[in-house]
């Protein structure tokens, strides 16, 4: 047990870094897709449908557009 329980948790992380990886590539898809779209940003993930997206930790993502 002393050996499985820090692999466990190292897993479990992995799995968590994945996740974060892949909603990642998911916002950015859809940002450039609106961008396309629309010829500008969003002003907020909720202009693309995914303001109740959050991260493996539960905490949603926040996204900051930049002017410019």
């Amino acid at each position: 047990m002393a050996i499985a329980m820090p692999n466990f948790k190292t897993y479990i992380e992995k799995v968590k870094e994945q996740k974060v990886l892949n909603d990642i590539r998911t916002l950015e898809k859809e940002i450039i897709n609106f961008y396309e779209t629309y010829d500008r940003y969003p002003k907020d993930l909720a202009e693309i449908g995914l303001d109740d997206l959050k991260d493996a930790w539960g905490n949603p993502y926040r996204y900051l557009p930049v002017a410019g």
